[in-house]
């Protein structure tokens, strides 16, 4: 469907429109012609209803005719104006039984203020006079210049070319002229664990899917909020050739061209996270395309979902991660819409709130990215207590969070854990006070009792799911009326520590004889952390390790104890640290790591005792 905006009393208003108003008769305004076969002058506030059987009426007639069309847009400077050209070939699909046919080529400009669609040049029509069978074909090109671009952008011009029966005036088909120059940005994942002196590759794929050859500038900037210097970005094409600053590719119509996207760590001593923001453009067009890639130096990959519109209560996940030793990358859903099941697959954890917003901002097509992700093995932890009284029953619901019915805004001031829950256990989480009130959480009925991690007086309110290589947390309450700054384990810290924690455990316990071999010296976060007076530290050794050492120190690197020293079976352990040193002393609140050590590998956690 095509629409054209005639202008024919305001300063848009042209020789062409005003001729055209004329041609159909056009008296009160706002005045519609639908294919010139229907009129409606008006339609006042039931405007839908009185145009949809309209337009699902005329779309349902077949045309005799096809039209396929190339051409070109360019600006013409600083004048705001714009010219080019068009070829139109109108081909015969079946007999044409019609009166006398007239081409019609319109250019228009589509911006969304003031109007869309609005008609800026009539170029001269073409009488077509050899279509009357099945095969029949006639090709038209038209060039023309001096157009007006209110905006001086290109990109807001298009051409139309419809046909039109005179005698009955009636238009028998349009199409779009399709732009020249396009291209595709395919990108294979957008973000990588690195360990210190690491190297994050990204592949970028660049398509020309447009008509027309053309150049490709590329460029990009870099984020690297910790410390500027510690980290090298750059971009390698295929024949090896790197570029640290910007470069132009020519690309012919279809061809491709692929790049290597390198974050690379150079402090080699400090946990950060890195972004490299890569910036293609048409030369030609002068639009341009951006993907960001982001690089976790020594740090697990998590992504902050923010989908609280134009809110700031992203915050309390953001501090909350940061401050138990997971700093997230965050996405804006209001800035940067709706990430992709591509862009989630990226990241190890995802953590996605609306806060108290409206939920009907997650649609059909988030839940489907999320669907994907957990296939692919991904952890998400959804908060939101508006996402399920803002829908009806689905196959997310359902299937992914184990939710067989819900009760909308059943409220809820304390939010209990489970008894010997990974995640809840001991907790009691006290939600008054906190920035907005707690009426909209929704009560959770679950397909199983064991999927319960935290209830309230009012009923269950949250879930949380392990199974098919994934693993999902859902709260119904709102995460942001947790306090940052109850005593643990009763604050938002102990809770985003404890999920983290979740999704890292390993819950097959020790394998069978058929059991995946261990590969690699794995060692999982304590449990719980932060902890007094105890914690359970667990950990997998490979085959032939050799002699393990496990050892704690404190943050001036000082050897406070030692757990482990000894060979130990392949297969996953665990051993339980009391908070006390090799002496029988009981340590102060603080930092602590437990480092595992086994042959060349080692690998290192950060504990924190609180008293």
């Amino acid at each position: 469907m095509v629409v054209l905006y005639y202008h024919v009393s305001d300063g848009y208003a042209t020789g062409e429109t005003h001729a055209r108003a004329s041609y159909y008769g056009v008296g009160g305004i706002p005045h519609v012609e639908f294919d010139a076969v229907n009129q409606v002058v008006g339609a006042g506030s039931t405007i839908i209803n009185t145009y949809r059987p309209i337009v699902d009426a005329r779309l349902a007639v077949p045309s005799p005719i096809e039209i396929e069309c190339t051409g070109s847009i360019a600006g013409e400077g600083a004048r705001g104006t714009v010219g080019g050209w068009v070829t139109a070939k109108f081909k015969a699909t079946d007999t044409v039984g019609l009166g006398t046919l007239r081409a019609q080529f319109v250019i228009y400009e589509d911006v969304s203020a003031p109007y869309p669609y609005t008609v800026r040049d009539m170029l001269a029509p073409e009488t077509v006079t050899t279509l009357s069978a099945a095969g029949d074909s006639i090709e038209f090109t038209k060039y023309f210049s001096g157009v007006t671009n209110s905006t001086n952008n290109p990109l807001n011009m298009h051409v139309i070319v419809f046909i039109e029966d005179t005698s009955p005036q009636q238009i028998v088909q349009s199409a779009l002229m399709p732009d020249p120059y396009d291209f595709e940005m395919v990108v294979d994942t957008y973000a990588h664990e690195i360990d210190y002196w690491g190297d994050a590759v990204y592949t970028l794929i660049l398509q020309n899917t447009g008509t027309a050859d053309d150049d490709l500038n590329v460029a990009f900037t870099t984020d690297f909020p910790g410390d500027p210097y510690s980290w090298i970005g750059q971009y390698c094409s295929a024949d090896g050739t790197c570029y640290m600053g910007p470069h132009t590719f020519f690309v012919p119509v279809g061809a491709t061209e692929t790049l290597h996207v390198h974050i690379m760590d150079y402090n080699g001593t400090l946990q950060d996270i890195g972004t490299l923001n890569m910036t293609v453009e048409s030369s030609t067009a002068g639009f341009t395309k951006e993907a960001e890639f982001i690089a976790f130096c020594d740090l697990t990959s998590v992504l902050l979902v923010d989908d609280d519109g134009p809110m700031m209560y992203e915050t309390y996940f953001q501090d909350a991660l940061t401050d138990t030793g997971y700093p997230p990358y965050t996405w804006n859903c209001y800035t940067q819409g709706r990430p992709s099941a591509t862009f989630l697959k990226s990241f190890y954890a995802t953590f996605w709130t609306t806060a108290s917003r409206d939920a009907t901002t997650i649609v059909a097509g988030d839940e489907q990215a999320m669907a994907d992700y957990l296939d692919a093995g991904g952890n998400l932890c959804l908060a939101s207590m508006n996402y399920l009284s803002s829908r009806t029953s689905n196959s997310f619901i359902t299937d992914y969070l184990h939710i067989s019915s819900w009760a909308n805004n059943t409220s809820g001031f304390i939010m209990a854990g489970v008894p010997a829950d990974m995640v809840s256990d001991g907790m009691s989480l006290g939600l008054l006070g906190g920035p907005f009130p707690l009426t909209e959480s929704d009560s959770v009925v679950a397909e199983s009792g064991d999927y319960v991690t935290f209830t309230a007086n009012s009923g269950d309110k949250a879930v949380k799911i392990s199974e098919d290589g994934h693993k999902v947390v859902f709260l119904a309450f709102p995460f942001e009326c947790v306090k940052s700054i109850a005593t643990p384990p009763d604050n938002n810290r102990v809770l985003v520590d404890r999920i983290m924690a979740w999704f890292d455990f390993d819950e097959t316990g020790v394998p069978d004889d058929g059991a995946p071999e261990v590969t690699k010296l794995v060692l999982s976060q304590n449990m719980p952390n932060p902890f007094n007076p105890i914690t359970s530290i667990q950990f997998s050794v490979p085959d032939n390790a050799g002699a393990v050492e496990l050892h704690v120190y404190n943050v001036s690197g000082r050897l406070v104890r030692t757990l482990v020293n000894d060979e130990l079976t392949a297969g996953p352990h665990s051993v339980v640290w009391d908070g006390r040193d090799d002496n029988g002393r009981s340590l102060a609140s603080g930092v602590y790591f437990a480092k595992l050590t086994a042959g060349d590998e080692t690998a290192e956690r950060k504990m924190a005792l609180l008293k």
